[in-house]
């Protein structure tokens, strides 16, 4: 009976991780309901089990809970607090998973877990593909970008930003874990959608993780012909940004902008540029924490910290900011209006937990973090719900792993 439950659950793990990429659809969110349901049962029936799993993992599950327990603090300073609440079920996922995912035998689990979720990014490329089918009706292929925007993103409920976060976690998953002969065309297959995606901040670390992982697996294991597919996607990389893509346009106009203008605050149209957007976004958040000491210590709290924006817009003049409702654009700012000086800390430290307690040895622990950091700069992705749910899977899974596998789990980790 014991082993047919955790059977269960395994399978509803791996369910659960394939959902993630339909985040539009809610359907993690069913599946993580009958997690819980199932883990309930778990606990009640081998209570003594879970407390010398829970003892096993106490200083992770404290580091990967302190972040979402600092949110929450902030609604007892939030005057609104239906929006506060509203917004705080959003961090339900960063408490929850440290719970579901605290298993036995860990490593396969997990492992299978994250292979999940690159099974499911390749279904949402599948249907994404079927939506252009029955969708196209241009002579041209004018930009995968624009159309998925405009046709699709409402189908799928994702914005393109979040589209190439999913698709480029995918691709490293795939580079560490997957050991089969369409390894290749599947990391090929996630470098052409990104690029089609054109989202440059993504594009930029992706690059950047792909050189860290060749790093790793040429350098230090001193095996410069078997990741030659590495090798291929890095050319591949190189290769689209020297050629007249959509995104190549993109990394264009934005080196225009920056070069036609003498000072970013100067010139009033400026405000209006969608290259020097964040500019402006990051200045008046900002001047937002200035405005006392004690709301740059502790912000304004989960429930008043957009309100607070939007009056800075507002004595501002900012009109496009106030009209579409802009947040920071920048996770490190968002957290800071949010919780102040001290949630900032408390979540710099969430984000470096699988480097701190997770398995040294595995290359997308450091990758998966270095693109958690850098794309913290260009959106705040903690204000989406598939933003956090992305970031807290693979946090907790990546803090979770061991630090040294067993031989019969070897053949998992690169």
């Amino acid at each position: 009976m014991k082993a047919r439950i955790d059977k269960l659950y395994f399978y509803l793990l791996c369910l659960f991780a394939f959902s993630i990429p339909f985040a539009g659809f809610h359907i993690p969110k069913y599946v993580l309901g009958g997690l819980i349901l199932l883990k309930i049962f778990i606990i009640i029936k081998d209570v003594k089990d879970f407390q010398s799993i829970v003892i096993k993992k106490k200083k992770v599950l404290m580091a990967l809970l302190i972040c979402p327990i600092s949110i929450s603090i902030t609604m007892l300073y939030s005057t609104d607090t239906v929006t506060g609440l509203s917004l705080l079920g959003r961090y339900s996922f960063c408490f929850i998973l440290p719970f579901v995912f605290l298993v036995k035998n860990d490593n396969k689990v997990l492992v299978y877990s994250v292979l999940s979720y690159a099974a499911g990014a390749f279904a949402l490329i599948l249907l994404n593909f079927i939506l252009i089918v029955v969708k196209w009706d241009e002579p041209v292929f004018y930009s995968y970008s624009k159309f998925y925007y405009q046709n699709l993103s409402s189908y799928v409920a994702l914005h393109p930003g979040y589209y190439s976060l999913i698709i480029s976690s995918a691709l490293f998953v795939i580079l560490v874990y997957l050991k089969s002969k369409i390894k290749l065309l599947a990391v090929s297959l996630c470098a052409i959608i990104l690029f089609l995606l054109s989202s440059k901040g993504i594009i930029i670390l992706s690059f950047v993780g792909i050189a860290v992982w060749l790093y790793h697996n040429t350098i230090k294991q001193k095996n410069r012909f078997r990741n030659i597919s590495g090798w291929i996607i890095l050319s591949f990389f190189l290769s689209f940004f020297l050629t007249q893509t959509h995104i190549f346009k993109r990394i264009k106009q934005s080196y225009i902008s920056f070069q036609n203008v003498s000072s970013v605050y100067e010139d009033p149209n400026n405000r209006l540029d969608e290259n020097l957007l964040r500019f402006f976004l990051f200045k008046y958040s900002i001047d937002t924490i200035k405005k006392n000491n004690y709301s740059a210590l502790f912000g304004y709290g989960i429930g008043d910290y957009q309100k607070e924006l939007l009056t800075t817009y507002e004595e501002e003049k900012y009109g496009f900011g106030l009209h579409y409702r802009y947040n920071s654009h920048n996770q490190y700012l968002t957290t800071t209006l949010m919780s102040g000086i001290v949630g900032l800390i408390i979540f710099i430290v969430y984000l470096l937990t699988p480097i701190i307690f997770g398995n040294m040895e595995n290359v997308l622990s450091g990758i998966f973090v270095l693109i958690l950091f850098g794309y913290a700069f260009l959106e705040s992705y903690f204000s989406r719900e598939i933003g956090i749910l992305i970031s807290s899977f693979f946090i907790t899974i990546l803090s979770m792993l061991q630090l040294r596998c067993s031989k019969k789990h070897q053949k998992f980790i690169m």
